[in-house]
């Protein structure tokens, strides 16, 4: 594929991602609370990351000397990120819809 077909798509799936999860938070917290403050949380939480967290990164990734380290530590840093949301979102439904709490090892 070419680099533009690949971007293509990493933008729809990004923007579909961000499209149904606030959707699939207010399905499931529908029967729970009648408002809109578990859909509403993740977008809020996404740019308030944004404008505390941007700076520093830039200001780290601009100070390193060797660009493959750099990326690296981008790339690390991205996927645990998407980890951590990812157990932070199973936490949060925990109480409606699973069993008994969720512990990593």
């Amino acid at each position: 594929l070419s680099l533009y077909a690949m971007h293509a798509l990493r933008c729809a799936a990004d923007r579909t991602w961000d499209f149904f999860l606030p959707l699939l938070i207010a399905e499931l917290y529908s029967a729970i609370t009648h408002d809109l403050a578990p859909s509403a949380a993740l977008p809020a939480c996404q740019a308030a990351a944004c404008v505390l967290l941007s700076a520093p990164l830039a200001g780290w990734f601009q100070r390193q000397q060797r660009e493959h380290t750099s990326f690296v530590g981008l790339l690390v840093l991205e996927n645990a990120t998407v980890v951590l949301g990812g157990w932070l979102l199973v936490q949060a439904l925990q109480g409606p819809l699973l069993p008994g709490p969720m512990v990593l090892s």
